[in-house]
């Protein structure tokens, strides 16, 4: 998610300003990446249920950063269809995620702490999307002098698809690392 969340806040500004999108076409083009996150969650989780729990995880955690890293490619002339690929990869990894991460939290626990489980997972949910939504902003901010149009935008949405593309695939490896089985 915290490769989806920044990009749900900062891709509407660059498709409309930089891509020249009225605002309700680009909301019709953002259900490329939404909808995947809404659709996915009953699959990841069954995927979870026939296979060790990092496999879907790790595979959802590269999907994404996959997504990210080809939205490198986006320009003033994108298209949907030059999209639907990053879009749709990036909302597929934290779709498939959503219910998978939930329940490894919340069966981590004993019973009777399942809900302080439930609150500490979704508090550094929450927390991790917020610093991704600063980062980004700041990294934005830094590239194009606060200006989110023109030239220099197009360059700067290019570094942060790479930078969130890296991220997730370290995030990868850590919960490769993280869930892997015990000897």
């Amino acid at each position: 998610m915290a490769v989806l969340v920044p990009l749900l806040v900062y891709l509407p500004t660059y498709l409309i300003a930089v891509v020249g999108l009225e605002p309700g076409r680009a909301g019709v083009w953002l259900l490329m990446l939404t909808v995947p996150t809404v659709a996915l969650p009953a699959a990841g989780t069954a995927l979870a249920k026939r296979l060790p729990a990092g496999v879907p995880v790790t595979g959802a955690v590269l999907l994404s950063g996959a997504g990210a890293a080809l939205l490198a490619g986006m320009g003033p002339h994108s298209t949907p269809l030059a999209l639907l690929a990053p879009f749709a990869l990036v909302g597929a990894g934290a779709g498939l995620t959503n219910g998978i991460l939930d329940g490894l939290a919340i069966s981590s626990v004993a019973r009777d702490r399942a809900g302080t489980a439930a609150g500490l997972f979704n508090t550094v949910r929450i927390t991790s999307e917020t610093v991704a939504i600063a980062a980004v902003g700041a990294v934005l901010a830094a590239l194009t002098g606060g200006a989110l149009s023109g030239n220099g935008a197009t360059g700067a949405m290019h570094t942060v698809a790479l930078a969130l593309g890296g991220t997730a695939a370290v995030a990868a490896v850590c919960v490769t690392l993280l869930l892997r089985p015990r000897r």
